[in-house]
């Protein structure tokens, strides 16, 4: 091989590790932004048992407020 050819080979190479890293940082940055954005919607969801949190199948990961205050005053009771 010439010396251009491996000058080729070589940029070929630092461009494929240069779009690798920005994909895959790309990638983790979309995955963390949707992570957070589901948690976001899951907290902020209506709930649909009219605030009686009792047997609520969603409670453990519930954060409304009155879900928050019930899991604090059962834990106390215990």
């Amino acid at each position: 091989m010439s010396d251009k050819q491996q000058q080729d080979n070589a940029m070929d190479r630092r461009r494929l590790f240069l779009r690798a890293g920005r994909l895959a940082a790309f990638g983790a940055i979309a995955g963390a932004a949707g992570t957070l954005a589901a948690r976001g919607q899951l907290s902020q969801a209506p709930c649909t048992r009219d605030h009686v949190c009792r047997g609520c199948g969603v409670l453990t990961g519930c954060g409304l407020p009155q879900a928050l205050s019930f899991r604090q005053a059962t834990e106390q009771q215990s």
